[in-house]
């Protein structure tokens, strides 16, 4: 062999070792499979309990993601006083990362669904913004995507427990968490929130990779493409922030759990099922439930303070003060014990 030719084997072996280290760096891994049904969507109560507010903060470390995009994991000052409501962007420890905080996906998401309810009402939701920009924050949860799962409905909890531990602002602020990882249970949710009267909290979450085993049906993944469109995602997520907003009251003429009883087509049906035409989903058919109903004693959307702007008359969400200020003990601890 010559000399020349010893010279390019030795670089050829060079590289084959550069590109070695960094296939170990990427750690590349497969995504999970994804179906297009629609599993019914299910609601749960979170269990609150007298845990003092900030009382065990759990300020976690940064993690390092691969993007070049500025995130943050802490919620960042914001443009407006007063009420309204924060996104998140979460997923467990081994979770796959697709960055839905810093690619326009959640952003886009959101302001579909104002969209929608401004074109059905005229009144917008005051959503959490920084410099002009929807301020979504990256969650890591330290457990598994099964660990989680293993919790059920507790997931609820769960993203209570992290938001409020974690020092995010809860005075006067509702939580949209977004939970990319995988997550099985019977009833197929994809939405969860707690709802009156029992329920109290502020945090709702949309279960991104909801999974029904008995039917094997997954939720729709599927992210709006336009401002002027909604989707599954953005209904589904819209039913459950109005139930933070303390919708539907047990005065409501067709009361039922929670949510109303007179139409399947109403955003707050029970078993409403998001893939409707947003063109035929109704917010509070007949205007005898939970939007401008006219009566004073019953709550009403119409006078949320969450509104953007309030309305003069502008209401908290009934048990605010409980849903504000106590924390829901962390039930990966329970499971643990």
């Amino acid at each position: 062999m010559t000399l020349k030719s010893t010279r390019h084997l030795l670089r050829f072996i060079s590289f084959l070792f550069l590109i070695s280290l960094l296939i170990s760096a990427c750690g590349t891994t497969f995504p999970e499979s994804e179906f297009s049904s629609n599993p019914q969507q299910n609601r749960a109560n979170s269990t609150l309990t007298t845990y003092p507010l900030g009382a065990a903060l759990n300020l976690q470390p940064t993690p390092e993601r691969l993007t070049e995009e500025q995130y943050r994991t802490m919620d960042r000052p914001d443009d407006v006083d007063g009420y309204q409501i924060h996104f998140i962007y979460s997923i467990p420890s081994d979770g796959k990362d697709d960055l839905l905080d810093v690619n326009g996906k959640i952003a886009l998401s959101a302001a579909a669904m104002n969209y929608w309810l401004e074109n059905t009402t005229g009144r917008r939701l005051r959503y959490d913004t920084y410099n002009g920009e929807l301020d979504i924050s990256f969650m890591q949860i330290d457990a598994t995507a099964e660990e989680i799962y293993a919790l059920g409905t507790d997931v609820l909890s769960l993203m209570e427990y992290e938001v409020k531990s974690r020092g995010f602002n809860t005075d006067h602020k509702l939580y949209v968490v977004h939970y990319d990882g995988f997550f099985a249970t019977q009833e197929g949710f994809c939405g969860l929130a707690s709802y009156p009267p029992e329920g109290a909290g502020i945090t709702a979450v949309l279960l991104l990779r909801g999974y029904n085993p008995n039917l094997d049906l997954t939720c729709p993944r599927q992210f709006t493409q336009s401002e002027d469109f909604t989707g599954y995602f953005e209904m589904t997520i819209l039913h459950e922030l109005l139930h933070l907003m303390g919708m539907v009251p047990s005065c409501a003429s067709h009361y039922s759990d929670g949510h109303v009883s007179d139409s399947s087509q109403d955003l707050l049906y029970f078993q409403y099922d998001g893939s409707y035409s947003p063109l035929y989903t109704y917010l509070d058919l007949h205007n005898d439930d939970y939007y401008n109903h006219g009566n004073p004693e019953c709550p009403d959307l119409a006078r949320s303070i969450f509104l953007d702007p309030p309305p003069s008359n502008a209401e908290l969400p009934p048990n605010w003060d409980v849903s504000s200020t106590f924390v829901p003990q962390n039930p990966l601890d329970l499971q643990t014990h």
